[in-house]
């Protein structure tokens, strides 16, 4: 594989874009502010940090819901912008791989792929992958287990779980690629306000300790 190439998960509040260059990964919010309905003010955390503060002529908005992208054209830009930052501001030809959501249709599949073959970043090869495990294995990145994220909702009254999206299918996806199901996190507003504080670290809880053990492994 060249060493030149991205991996990119774009997700509904963050967007994960992965480097083979230099091994890094950068996560900013899927965000971006508008100005005038034309001109690009701010994007990712930039434009988050102006979310509800600012004036009426900027307008900041999520260019995915749900997994499906719903502004194509803002979409591009950031996907550009976060490649062309990466690149220290020279946007060299690489190799893409772009994850999607299992569920979405082939229609909106090719709306990934296009996504990517018209933002303007110089892409080689452009691979629409279903599963990030999928990804992270043909981009030869190692893989230490899963985490099923908003896995249910704990009772604050009776300590009971409450599989609110049903019984998840994580377990036999892990066992499926040879993988451990690490840990499997609540659906906390908490959790989500230090996601978006990028405070993680001040997280209260013992969720994760079997995948900081795995790594100190």
């Amino acid at each position: 594989m060249a060493n030149n190439a991205f991996g990119i998960d774009l997700g509904t509040n963050n967007i994960k874009v992965y480097s083979r260059g230099d091994d890094s990964i950068m996560v900013e919010k899927n965000m971006i502010a508008i100005e005038n309905k034309k001109v690009l003010f701010a994007y990712g955390n930039s434009a988050f940090e102006m979310y509800e503060k600012a004036p009426g002529n900027i307008h900041i908005s999520y260019p995915l819901t749900n997994g499906v992208i719903a502004d194509i054209k803002n979409m591009e830009t950031l996907v550009r912008y976060f490649v062309t930052d990466l690149q220290k501001g020279n946007c060299r030809p690489a190799d893409f791989y772009i994850a999607v959501p299992t569920d979405v249709t082939d229609v909106e599949k090719r709306a990934f792929y296009d996504l990517i073959k018209y933002a303007n970043v110089k892409a080689k090869k452009i691979m629409v992958v279903e599963k990030a495990v999928k990804m992270a294995e043909m981009m030869n990145v190692p893989i230490v287990g899963v985490v099923e994220n908003m896995s249910y909702l704990l009772c604050p009254d009776c300590g009971k779980e409450i599989p609110l999206f049903g019984q998840g299918r994580t377990q036999a996806a892990a066992e499926a690629h040879g993988l451990k199901l690490l840990a499997r996190m609540p659906i906390d507003p908490a959790l989500a306000q230090l996601a978006d504080q990028g405070r993680m670290e001040d997280l209260q809880g013992q969720w994760l300790s079997p995948v900081v053990e795995e790594i100190l492994r």
